[in-house]
């Protein structure tokens, strides 16, 4: 057997500081992840109002897949404490809401899809400031800080 006396040593070299306040999330950040989980699910029932009233199936599909994808990445990198994705998911928000809101008038749809969309619209804006203020802006100044 070899002679360890002269090997490296194995510590491991990491910031315990940043690991701890990272393992310490708090629950409005999951909550705030959780309602933009909630407004893709709520969205989906106007996806299908809009398929009903004769929008195309295809882009309706490959739309609400890649919203899937771009908020499931958001939330995952909310969770791990980056900093820099909650004011891309407040500019990506008040951005839709404002072209939602200036846009040409949609056909009639039905009630569940018009209720479907206000809640969806209503989780996404909840989610806001869960994470600007309160223990979750805290928590995302402590770990830019560690």
């Amino acid at each position: 057997m070899a002679d360890e006396r002269y090997a490296p040593p194995q510590a491991q070299v990491r910031d315990v500081a940043h690991e701890r306040t990272l393992a310490q999330r708090p629950r409005q950040i999951v909550m705030a992840a959780a309602a933009i989980a909630l407004s893709w699910l709520l969205d989906l029932p106007a996806a299908y109002g809009m398929h009903s009233v004769g929008a195309q199936a295809g882009l309706l599909v490959v739309a609400e897949a890649v919203s899937l994808v771009v908020l499931g990445l958001m939330c995952m990198a909310l969770l791990r404490g980056r900093g820099w994705i909650r004011h891309l998911y407040a500019l990506v928000t008040l951005g839709l809401l404002a072209f939602s809101l200036s846009a040409a008038p949609e056909p009639v749809l039905p009630g569940y899809v018009e209720a479907a969309t206000w809640a969806s619209t209503l989780c996404a804006l909840a989610a806001l400031p869960l994470l600007y203020f309160g223990p979750g802006a805290r928590w995302y100044r402590e770990l830019r800080e560690a």
